[in-house]
């Protein structure tokens, strides 16, 4: 009898596991395929140029000034936002599958440098967003992709600023 009670348990707790965590991955993780698809154009064609994971931080390269000085931005936490538009029906008459833009935004604890100096102290707060926004129209993407006049950055050039590429 007790060993029935202990089976009994086992499954029932068994059973609560996999629906609490189904429902976790069902709600929480889910976008829908064009949301993924604008999500990986934006990280392969617009960010990888300027973004960077090394070790367990984000580096973020911007022009911070008109002067076009570099400005690098590194964190832990990183976030990736889909903000989708709703389409009239016009649009969808005129081939529009979907229509938004795709932001990647450095928050918590960051640190900045510019090429002249190293990182400074930590700080709070959410830093620097990178944002583009993209169209899908009769099956084909197009966007404000952005014209790049500099390299990719690499992790020897966001662990060292001050060195010039």
């Amino acid at each position: 009898m007790k060993r029935l009670h202990v089976l009994m348990m086992c499954m029932l707790f068994s059973v609560t596991c996999l629906i609490f965590a189904g429902c976790k991955a069902g709600s929480s993780t889910f976008q829908n395929p064009l949301e993924r698809e604008a999500i990986d154009l934006a990280e392969t064609k617009c960010f990888a140029h300027e973004i960077i994971k090394c070790g367990d931080l984000t580096y973020m390269k911007t022009f911070h000034n008109m002067v076009g000085n570099r400005e690098y931005v590194r964190s832990r936490e990183r976030k990736i936002s889909v903000n989708s538009s709703s389409l009239s029906q016009s649009d969808k008459m005129n081939g529009v599958e979907w229509r938004g833009a795709i932001s990647f935004t450095l928050f918590g604890p960051y640190q900045t440098a510019t090429e002249n100096g190293g990182y400074g102290e930590w700080r709070e707060g959410s830093i620097h967003e990178l944002s583009v926004r993209l169209e899908k129209k009769q099956g084909r993407w197009s966007g404000d992709w952005p014209t790049y006049t500099y390299n990719a950055l690499t992790c020897e050039e966001a662990l060292n600023p001050t060195v010039r590429r």
